[in-house]
């Protein structure tokens, strides 16, 4: 017998057994901040550290100035990546 679950308890159990949650990592404007570096410049060693295998991908939650949520990507390296 199989039971139906929602998304959110499904998310909470993969995070569980996974360790991590789907939004760890920083946006494209917190590494620009972090890094003292335009988006432009963060964009291009994204997009390196893409296609070298390196750079995971995850989605936050955000609210922007007028209260609407949407969903922005997160970045971060992979670990065991050299």
């Amino acid at each position: 017998m199989t039971t139906k679950i929602t998304v959110e308890e499904w998310r909470k159990e993969v995070e569980r057994v996974m360790g991590t949650s789907n939004d760890d990592g920083m946006t494209t404007d917190e590494l620009c901040e972090a890094m003292g570096m335009g988006p432009a410049a963060i964009r291009i060693r994204l997009k390196r550290l893409r296609s070298a295998g390196k750079l995971g991908q995850g989605w936050r939650d955000s609210v922007s100035l007028i209260g609407v949520t949407r969903k922005v990507p997160v970045f971060w390296i992979k670990r065991g990546s050299k």
